[in-house]
């Protein structure tokens, strides 16, 4: 008798939503990928067949299996969630035996390499540091299974239900990444002057065996953070292979890949004087060769793209406690920063052929994160497994091109998941993409569809709120509150967030009877026209935020939030309205003349108002809309670019 064993290894949010840094972020995605796929090979040699996802193919899995071909994998391809078939119902515990060791023997492996790398060294500085460890790396991951006949069984859900795995209990000070654990010094700076002075002992000794951007001075982390910062150090022992993380990018980075794109292009004489007096005043350690996410060619010759990130912003520049600078023979403190500032003011200044500037770099990227809508209790049992399988084994080889043709860093990308990272002018049209790639996978099928999060999050907001707000937007947004198929977005900046946007693909149109339109495509015709010369910024963010007020009054809800719907009362004229404010919104009378212009402006406006869902109300007396897609245009108008003090 056939039976399908259900495996999922935990817990996801807590090992890679729990990341300070990009590169955790990434390494986290990858470690679980790499363990993920040795209890995959673990369960082949048992006598298992993994058919949820495809591994023939993926890259993760051949290298784990000794099938090594050019480079190694560099991103994480293979989901912690996976099925076995075995012909053998007595062969079910054998094969979960088999997985789950595998699964242990590579996690020990790895961690064992990180310990005896850079903490065996320190642990006469710490309190029980081992123990810690060991207690720590013992009881960290939560493996639930279920076997059934069935290969859309949805027991492995339900098993969720049934807590059985207890974390350990952490005693003293916690991790400063990942808050629940214990730092592994073992001492607690409440015990007096002396347990802190120990505490900060220990650490300092630890730093010394690092480079000074591996821990900075107010990191104290647990053993399983630890293991996802350093196991790229010592891959060849951890995982079996090199990998190269000197390279990875920060959000700065990725938000300003645009920037970078705009300056060598259109001034790489004055990109490269900007980065020799880098170089000449800041020194060396200002260049940390970062590897463009764009195609190789004109940008990466340019040494623009190879200082520090932080040097593109003023403020940056302008801070002492952020960019110390050292007088030296030629320039004092102050006129080093002088220079420098009007460097870069030189390459701002720069036009562009549209007749604008290149201006400051953004202060904003974008986090996406998509996921497959109902692939076990819809998808499966129209399709079939196979059809599945070999679905998401397409998609999954479409993803990386899809995110580096849109400037983007892939994260993770394996089955139908996927985490990525990209400048803010691309993200949307990256997702639709991604949308549509998803469903012709599938041969088109009606029930394959995507559901996407995006967070257009400020550069100084912590990664792990913007994980949290992404997950968020895809989980209770795009697939809960819309019923699926659609596009949840929000824009984050230090104070908060300030627009959010929940939406399908595809929307009825007024002026379009013939068929629907795409959502991402009227918000980028309109954030283009919010960007143009026929308006001014002042008067345009005034007629977002005039209409909010106004239907908010007509709704009687003049207290707005994010994300909030008005409902149009019967019989209001909207569309009429509309284009009276559009018309108000023109600066220049002859532009105010214009009726197509005026026209195909205020279709938009309207186009985007209503509240676009997968299901319908019983309140036929209103129309819902939302501001929050006429405000993220206004957003993605300015690039995510504030003025640079």
């Amino acid at each position: 008798m056939t039976v399908f064993i259900d495996y999922s290894i935990g817990p996801v949010q807590t090992f890679v939503a729990q990341s300070r840094r990009t590169r955790d972020l990434w390494g986290s995605s990858y470690l679980l990928s790499f363990l993920s796929g040795h209890a995959m090979l673990g369960a082949v040699q048992a006598g298992g067949r993994v058919v949820r996802p495809r591994v023939d193919d993926d890259l993760v899995f051949l290298w784990i299996s000794g099938q090594r071909s050019g480079d190694p994998p560099t991103v994480g391809s293979l989901p912690n969630r996976f099925q076995i078939e075995i012909q053998d119902e007595t062969q079910v515990y054998p094969v979960v035996k088999a997985t789950t060791e595998a699964l242990y023997s590579a996690w020990n492996r790895v961690h064992n390499a990180v310990f005896e790398k850079f903490i065996r060294d320190v642990v006469s500085y710490g309190n029980d540091t081992e123990q810690i460890w060991d207690r720590q790396t013992s009881h960290f991951w939560e493996i639930l299974w279920t076997s059934s006949t069935c290969s859309n069984s949805d027991s492995l859900a339900r098993r969720k239900h049934w807590r059985t795995h207890h974390p350990t209990e952490e005693p003293g000070d916690k991790c400063t990444v990942m808050h629940d654990y214990q730092e592994i010094s073992g001492f607690c700076r409440a015990g007096g002057k002396d347990q802190a002075r120990l505490q900060g002992l220990f650490w300092g000794e630890l730093r010394k065996k690092l480079r000074p951007s591996e821990l900075r001075d107010d990191e104290r982390l647990c053993s399983i953070a630890l293991v996802k910062r350093l196991f790229p150090l010592v891959a060849k022992e951890a995982v079996g292979w090199e990998l190269d993380t000197s390279r990875w990018p920060s959000t700065v980075f990725i938000a300003a890949v645009p920037w970078i794109r705009n300056a060598v292009s259109y001034a790489p004489e004055k990109a490269e004087h900007f980065a020799t007096l880098v170089r000449d005043i800041g020194g060396s350690t200002t260049f940390i060769e970062k590897r463009p996410p764009f195609d190789s060619g004109a940008e990466s010759r340019n040494r623009l793209t190879a200082i520090d990130e932080n040097y593109f912003h003023k403020a940056f520049i302008r801070n002492p406690r952020l960019c110390p600078l050292e007088s030296s023979a030629e320039y004092s403190k102050e006129e080093a920063r002088s220079k420098l500032l009007e460097a870069l003011d030189a390459i701002q200044e720069t036009a562009l052929n549209d007749g604008t500037t290149i201006g400051p770099a953004s202060n904003y990227y974008a986090l996406l994160l998509a996921d497959g809508d109902r692939v076990g209790n819809r998808l499966i049992p129209e399709l079939g497994n196979d059809a599945v399988g070999t679905g998401l084994a397409r998609f999954s080889k479409l993803v990386p091109s899809i995110v580096r043709k849109h400037d983007g860093v892939l994260v993770y990308g394996g089955g139908d998941d996927v985490l990525a990272m990209l400048p803010v002018p691309e993200a949307l049209q990256c997702a639709q993409e991604l949308s549509e790639e998803y469903n012709k996978a599938f041969g088109g099928a009606d029930v394959a569809t995507l559901s996407v999060g995006i967070a257009f999050s400020h550069i100084r907001f912590p990664l792990t709120s913007a994980l949290r707000q992404v997950h968020a937007l895809l989980d209770e947004k795009a697939k809960e509150y819309n019923g699926r198929n659609s596009l949840a977005a929000a824009v984050c900046n230090r104070g908060g967030t300030i627009c959010e946007w929940t939406t399908t693909w595809l929307r009825n149109s007024l002026f379009k009877p013939e068929g629907k339109v795409k959502s991402v495509e009227l918000v980028d015709k309109l954030s283009q026209r919010l960007a143009g010369e026929a308006y001014q910024s002042g008067v345009s963010a005034s007629f977002l935020y005039r209409l909010r007020q106004v239907l908010g009054l007509l709704s009687d809800q003049p207290h707005w939030r994010p994300g909030d719907q008005f409902k149009l009362p019967a019989g209001v004229d909207g569309y009429k309205f509309i284009r009276a404010e559009v018309i108000r919104m023109f600066v220049d009378p002859e532009q105010q003349s214009k009726q197509e212009l005026v026209d195909e402006t205020a279709q938009l406006v309207w186009d985007l108002l209503p509240v676009a869902r997968n299901f319908t109300t019983s309140d036929t007396d209103a129309l819902p809309v939302t501001i929050d897609g006429l405000l993220l245009a206004r957003f993605l108008s300015t690039g995510g670019r504030e003025e640079d003090r």
